[in-house]
């Protein structure tokens, strides 16, 4: 049983290996467009984990965010569900991390290669690299999402950094 498999499987996969990479890829986006726009796998999927990721949005807004962008750059050092971000990349889209992970990057392969995704990293950067990110940001009216707390009111702070109700970044001030 195993050799007829091998016999039905081998020629295929020696054609396969034949080809140039630049008809793989044709080949890998045409199964893409098949298999999630037309037989809509995986959507559900996606719209599941869209929803899980950010659960203040509607379902028209996820729907919109379904593939949308290009890149994704993380600043964090925490564990996360990375598959979630994977599936609001668009395909040949990125997940860049900026900066130390603590732990292994934890991902479905099959995240990346349905519309062949990627990951990548690089440390911080120089300042020249650094200049031209925060001129982007000016640019494109992107800023951080921070709570600010009086020093007054540490405790607070404290107790809802613990209770993990601070979303992104809390930040003390006199």
């Amino acid at each position: 049983m195993s050799f007829l498999i091998f016999a039905l499987v081998y020629p295929f996969v020696l054609l396969l290996s034949k080809l140039p990479f630049r008809v793989l890829y044709i080949i890998s986006d045409l199964l893409f467009c098949i298999l999630y726009y037309i037989v809509g796998y995986r959507r559900d999927v996606v719209l599941f984990n869209l929803k899980t990721a950010f659960p203040e949005m509607d379902k028209v807004t996820l729907k919109d965010m379904d593939a949308k962008f290009d890149l994704l750059i993380s600043t964090v050092n925490v564990s996360l569900d990375w598959n979630l971000f994977l599936n609001a990349i668009k395909p040949r889209g990125r997940l860049h991390f900026v900066g130390a992970v603590l732990e292994p990057i934890k991902s479905s392969v099959f995240s990346l290669m349905t519309g062949r995704r990627s990951i990548s990293g690089s440390p911080v950067g120089s300042p020249k690299n650094i200049k031209k990110m925060l001129n982007f940001c000016v640019q494109h009216n992107i800023k951080p999402i921070v709570e600010h707390f009086k020093f007054s009111d540490i405790n607070n702070a404290i107790d809802k950094v613990r209770s993990n109700e601070v979303r992104f970044r809390a930040v003390l001030s006199w």
